[in-house]
């Protein structure tokens, strides 16, 4: 009697030392998951934040963009106005020769 209740318990015991390592198993398996979804989570997250800064660095290459246009158009408002006064300094340096000839002659 003794020796079938002997077998019975390390019977029970072996079933329940496999349980467990199925469980541990499971356990185990159920941790590595866990830590693979916050792996993804956060690799979400750092392409949530990278693709805001692309988009901050895109912006502002088109607002700088704009202010180096703004300022080619100035410039060559200036250049234009530049040719414009050289050209009329030009008539002035003229007209005032022919003012010379004119005293001269009176």
């Amino acid at each position: 009697h003794d020796d079938t209740s002997a077998l019975t318990f390390r019977q029970d015991g072996e079933q329940l030392s496999k349980h467990l390592s199925k469980f541990i198993a499971n356990a185990e398996w159920l941790i590595n998951e866990a830590g693979q979804q916050q792996d993804l989570q956060r690799r979400e997250i750092e392409c949530v934040l990278l693709s805001d800064t692309v988009s901050t660095l895109e912006t502002e290459a088109s607002m700088r963009n704009e202010h180096h246009q703004v300022t080619l158009q100035r410039n060559k408002r200036l250049v234009a106005d530049l040719q414009e006064v050289s050209q009329l300094v030009g008539q002035l340096e003229a007209d005032s020769r022919s003012v010379e000839v004119w005293s001269a002659a009176l």
